[in-house]
């Protein structure tokens, strides 16, 4: 019978950790590739409960602390991931809750903010959520202090966001009610939002979910219909579940289709990879079919001569998570890429080898942070959790481009993409006319 090895490193909460045994063998769990009649592993469960003994490999150099399933783990499937941990040097492993409540207030959208030493992240839905009156919240979380602000600004559920310029945040939302999704601009400062972009020839979207600048200014975005789902956007679905392209100053165009639910984005440190996630797998409300996609896809970047963004092209399956779905998704500096799971985050190699995961539980969302961007912050519904790595984030595109296409300060207004053409730049009225005159479209304004 066939078996493959699996080491763990467990570690507690609070400000410092609890490191792993010198020794001389290596514990690992090891995992049948087949296994005795009758098993069952629930399909929401993660499969680390299915462990039933550890055994002591020879060659190692390293005794990991016995299996605790009430305590975080870190499992270890190549070298690479114990580096990340940084536990050879130091023997611990830090792992710290740094905000709590009692409720779902940690869900989407981190977002680290250098000069303000702080995370800007957004709630899950809140108030009655088996109808149309919920509501979610946006948060800054000063680090050293611990220190949390509610901000008080109209962005309709908001959800996925990503920094625009060096201290605002390009903040998602997924609409309300009638009223369609769209990006707005936040200065999470003066607590003021500009809408940047609200339909697609006056079509609305639908409930917009995560969003990535390229460094030439493009915006990219999904667009599921979770809202549909969940009951807060009706009216009806106008739209497909898209992935977007917006270059501000064109009319947005559909940048990839075929998705079921898309969700999370990144692009590679370089980028000439951009990672998307189909998290269909679950349908908004919990109810979930496994015939549907638990995935990270990864498609190559088309830059013009000039590093200008073009397309993406070679979709092809790059991670599917074996607990719940691939929801958030990060990068570190070498190209590892980090998704927030059911069973907590799962780190991949660039080549899309699982390498290690972090078992805290699940998780929905995450963002590097800190002085050095070697701190992870991982969305955890009712509190955030910070580990301390040893890597660190690539930096962020700064560039902001207005819906004029002129490219502006990071302070300034963006304007809005108004949805009556009557309000748009004279160069996208003439594009909208030449695309209806040759079409043969009547349309009454």
């Amino acid at each position: 019978m066939g078996t493959f090895c699996v080491c763990k490193i467990r570690t507690g909460y609070g400000t410092g950790g609890i490191g792993y045994v010198r020794g001389s063998g290596l514990s690992c769990d090891v995992l049948p590739s087949v296994r005795e009649e009758p098993f069952d592993r629930p399909v929401l469960d993660t499969w680390v409960d299915t462990l039933e003994e550890t055994r002591i490999a020879p060659g190692g150099n390293d005794i990991l602390i016995p299996l605790n399933k009430t305590t975080p783990i870190f499992i270890v499937y190549d070298e690479s991931f114990r580096d990340l941990l940084g536990a050879d040097g130091s023997n611990t492993v830090p792992l710290e809750t740094v905000a709590e409540k009692n409720y779902s207030f940690a869900h989407e959208g981190p977002v680290w903010l250098e000069s303000l030493n702080s995370l800007f992240f957004t709630s899950n839905r809140l108030g009655n959520t088996t109808d149309s009156d919920q509501y979610v919240e946006m948060w800054l979380l000063e680090v050293d202090s611990g220190n949390l602000t509610q901000l008080d600004v109209p962005v309709p559920m908001a959800n996925g966001a990503t920094l625009y310029g060096n201290d605002n945040v390009l903040v998602l939302s997924q609409g309300a009610n009638t009223t369609g999704g769209a990006l707005y601009s936040l200065d999470p400062v003066n607590q003021t939002v500009d809408p940047l972009l609200n339909n697609w020839f006056a079509l609305k979207f639908n409930s917009p979910n995560d969003v990535v600048v390229f460094p030439d200014g493009s915006i990219l975005f999904t667009d599921p219909v979770y809202g549909f789902d969940q009951l807060f956007r009706n009216g009806g679905i106008e739209l497909g579940a898209y992935i977007w392209l917006w270059k501000p100053g064109q009319a947005p165009s559909v940048l990839a289709d075929g998705y079921v639910a898309p969700n999370g984005l990144a692009f590679s440190p370089d980028f000439t990879t951009l990672y998307a996630s189909d998290t269909g797998f679950f349908n908004g409300t919990g109810a979930w079919n496994p015939l549907k996609p638990h995935t990270i896809y990864a498609y190559d970047v088309v830059q013009d001569d000039d590093g200008n963004f073009k397309g993406i092209e070679n979709k092809r399956e790059f991670y599917t998570s074996s607990v719940g779905i691939p929801d958030g998704i990060k990068v570190d500096n070498v190209g590892n890429v980090y998704t927030g799971v059911g069973s907590g985050v799962d780190v991949i190699s660039k080549e899309g080898k699982l390498i290690g995961s972090i078992a805290v539980g699940s998780v929905a969302n995450l963002a590097f942070g800190g002085q050095n961007m070697d701190e992870l912050y991982m969305m955890q519904e009712d509190k955030i959790t910070k580990l301390k790595l040893n890597t660190q984030a690539p930096d962020l595109p700064t560039t902001i481009v207005s819906a004029q296409g002129a490219v502006v300060r990071e302070n300034d207004k963006v304007p809005v993409l108004s949805a009556s053409p009557a309000a748009w730049p004279s160069g996208l009225v003439m594009l909208y006319m030449l695309i209806l005159s040759s079409t043969n479209v009547l349309i009454l304004h």
